[in-house]
């Protein structure tokens, strides 16, 4: 994989006060399989982060499936995104749902926020 696509350090929130910060006044998009919460940031880049809750995806495979997927489609769509933190959230739905539906449902979104 080229250097350019890694999911660095410095795309990812990294600390309670990263989350916190998003968390307290959030703009929101969802579907039926996950919710993103997000706020500009002044990094100049993106940066995402993951709470996943054990009590809505029980498995551990399959919360690391959606991160997994999550980390893909958005190393490749990061370059086109303004400075925003990233927050997901899975529901319950997404527990079940399909690699590809995961898929759709996560670059569905991510052109939702390259649009704002």
């Amino acid at each position: 994989m080229p250097s350019g696509f890694k999911l660095r350090r410095i795309h990812r929130l990294t600390s309670g006060e990263d989350y916190s910060r998003v968390f307290n006044a959030p703009r929101r998009l969802q579907d039926k399989l996950i919710t993103i919460l997000y706020r500009p940031n002044d990094y100049g880049r993106p940066r995402i982060g993951f709470a996943i809750a054990k009590k809505k995806v029980p498995k551990s495979f399959f919360r690391n499936r959606i991160r997994r997927i999550c980390k893909e489609t958005f190393r490749y769509r990061r370059q086109h995104f303004p400075a925003l933190d990233i927050i997901i959230l899975a529901r319950q739905a997404a527990a079940r749902a399909s690699k590809e539906d995961l898929f759709i449902s996560f670059m569905a979104h991510w052109k939702k926020i390259e649009e704002k």
